[in-house]
């Protein structure tokens, strides 16, 4: 269970982000301008957003699945929309009192404050395929000395002027180790993978006897297929209490037709494991094996390597599944207009 926030724990929160608020820093700082929070058990990935004068926020993406998800985005290997159904962050918009919903003021009002012009802020955690919610008590335990390391930072970043990005082409970013009062060291500046202490969801080894008896089997070879993955759209109740969630859906197709040759949906915790063994179901259903993988997201990668591997399928990573994307979309929109039955 997570722990309880009081009073004065919530004051403090929203004191710091108040104050990042009135610094403005979408003012002199964009997305680019990425810096890390080093924490002994994660790191944060914090970025401006607002410059264009949109969607003005301090974005922590939580680990490498964070990270990786920005990259793809500022990278454009992913649009925005697919970046979304895999974001893991932690993020403080900063909005008008009257752009505030209903229990965003509630909370607000609770801690003594009334409203009023400038910008508030309203605190949201997103979860790959679950629905955005409130920060628990763990979340806002680790966000207030996240918030107060990048009050710090921010302002002298704003006092010197100086930019933290690299030429193109520079794999490194600001590093700060941050103590336990939110206090953040010396600047580091580290690559990518020396920073990255954390590790991708593990692929789970696909059931070797079924890979052993599709090894054995005497199989056609085919096309390539295209392999995507995305929000569901069908809501899903949590049985261990957790609430509801959106479940992840992965779809294989034939790459020259978009013939839906098969698909796994599952949770995001789960969907590492039930991905590889239903993509060997597909297979074994079809009597035939894919010339190769063509994926464009890096989880899909790691995930399918030890699969892929046992049956010497070639996993290309490639900027577009367009076939892949069209089965999934159109089940989607299935699932918004109500002609797939949500699970209850």
């Amino acid at each position: 269970m997570a722990r309880h926030i009081g009073y004065d724990g919530l004051k403090t929160l929203y004191e710091l982000a108040i104050d990042i608020g009135e610094l403005e820093p979408w003012e002199f700082m964009n997305e680019e301008e990425a810096w890390v929070l080093r924490f002994p058990d994660v790191n944060l990935y914090a970025v401006v957003t607002g410059a264009e004068g949109i969607s003005l926020a301090l974005v922590f993406y939580w680990g490498v699945r964070g990270y990786a998800a920005w990259q793809d985005l500022t990278s454009q290997h992913l649009d925005e929309k697919d970046a979304i159904q895999r974001l893991d962050s932690l993020t403080v918009f900063f909005e008008s009192w009257s752009q505030l919903g209903h229990d965003d003021k509630k909370r607000l009002q609770r801690l003594g404050y009334i409203g009023g012009p400038g910008l508030w802020p309203n605190m949201t955690r997103y979860l790959p395929g679950r629905v955005p919610a409130y920060p628990d008590g763990d979340e806002i335990t680790l966000l207030i000395p996240a918030l107060r390391a990048s009050l710090s930072l921010l302002k002298l970043r704003k006092k010197a002027g100086i930019r933290w990005s690299l030429p193109e082409g520079e794999d490194t970013l600001p590093n700060f180790v941050v103590d336990p009062k939110g206090h953040p060291g010396p600047i580091q500046w580290l690559s990518a993978p020396e920073i990255q202490k954390e590790k991708l969801p593990p692929a789970a080894p696909p059931d070797e006897l079924g890979l052993r008896r599709i090894s054995k089997a005497s199989l056609a070879p085919d096309v390539s297929w295209e392999i995507m993955i995305g929000n569901s759209g069908m809501g899903v109740r949590d049985t261990k209490g957790n609430g509801g969630f959106v479940p992840l859906l992965a779809t294989f197709v034939r790459a020259d037709s978009g013939f839906v040759l098969g698909f796994a949906m599952a949770s995001s915790d789960e969907m590492p494991y039930t991905l590889p063994n239903q993509l060997m179901e597909a297979i074994k259903k079809h009597g035939a094996y894919p010339r190769s993988l063509k994926v464009k997201q890096e989880e899909l990668v790691e995930w399918l390597k030890p699969l892929a591997g046992g049956l010497g399928i070639e996993i290309e990573r490639v900027k577009s599944v367009p076939m892949a994307e069209e089965a999934l979309t159109s089940i989607q929109e299935a699932a918004r207009s109500g002609e797939l039955k949500r699970t209850r």
